[in-house]
């Protein structure tokens, strides 16, 4: 995607945007849509290079890969505790 002059990967954009939604919401709070458009016309970021870009929404993609699968461990080790816990206790 092109911002301005500037080429853009939608992974960081995507990773840029999420990590500053404070801004978005104070910005959006109580406003009508007109007003909250020109608060996102004015966001500024800081936009690297198209590799450095690839790079970072990748990195942070495989991490958030990495936090799901962690979830998902944490919850099958969770009904494992509670099932050894109600045979234990029967």
């Amino acid at each position: 995607q092109k911002i301005g002059d500037n080429t853009v990967c939608i992974r960081y954009l995507f990773y840029c945007i999420n990590s500053n939604q404070k801004y978005f919401k104070l910005q959006g709070a109580g406003h009508p849509i007109k007003y909250i458009k020109k608060s996102v016309e004015n966001f500024t970021f800081l936009i690297p290079n198209f590799n450095e870009q690839e790079a970072i929404g990748d990195f942070f993609q495989t991490l958030d890969q990495q936090i799901t699968q962690t979830e998902e461990k944490l919850t099958e080790l969770k009904a494992l505790k509670q099932t050894l816990l109600n045979r234990l206790f029967v």
